[in-house]
């Protein structure tokens, strides 16, 4: 199974209170990893999510984008667009 993890804050923290340093990842559970794409496993955005999606050569999820778009809640994906 696959998770969706909000980083938002965790690796970094914000230099002003308004301020928040978005950042996911994705946690394979069947085998214990985070999800890698093109050597990372954390992302900022959405589109640099979906960047690294289509660049990896070895995807072995290469035709389920839309499983990874959907664990997203629609809260931090409305917030990241919006502050990308």
């Amino acid at each position: 199974m696959i998770r969706f993890i909000d980083l938002t804050n965790q690796i970094l923290t914000p230099c002003d209170d308004d301020d928040k340093n978005y950042e996911f990842a994705f946690y394979n559970t069947v085998n214990d990893r985070f999800i890698d794409l093109c050597g990372n496993q954390t992302w900022h955005t959405v589109k640099d999510f979906l960047d690294d999606f289509a660049l990896e050569k070895n995807n072995g999820y290469a035709d389920e984008s839309m499983r990874f778009l959907d664990l997203i809640p629609k809260e931090f994906y409305d917030e990241v667009q919006e502050n990308a």
